[in-house]
């Protein structure tokens, strides 16, 4: 069952959707954030903390804008994620 979910997504209308969608399917440890380098920093946290996530969701292409990032895309986050945020419970 999938209980902690991180959803990567630059759009805030996206981003709420997929919310409420997840709490529809009474998901209800949700985490978002707006930037992959922020997604791997709180995957990094949580795994470290002993509360990995279930589920990574991200969007796979970020627009850019005023902040300069490492990660710039959805692809490039899942290929800098640890291999358990990746991998089946």
């Amino acid at each position: 069952m999938i209980r902690k979910v991180l959803i990567a997504e630059d759009h805030q209308s996206a981003n709420i959707s997929i919310q409420r969608t997840l709490e529809q399917m009474d998901v209800r440890d949700i985490d978002y954030v707006y930037y992959c380098d922020d997604a791997l920093s709180k995957i990094k946290t949580q795994q470290k903390n002993g509360k990995s996530y279930d589920l990574l969701i991200t969007d796979l292409s970020f627009e850019q804008d005023y902040r300069a990032v490492r990660i710039s895309g959805g692809a490039a986050l899942i290929a800098a994620a640890p291999p358990e945020i990746l991998t089946a419970r």
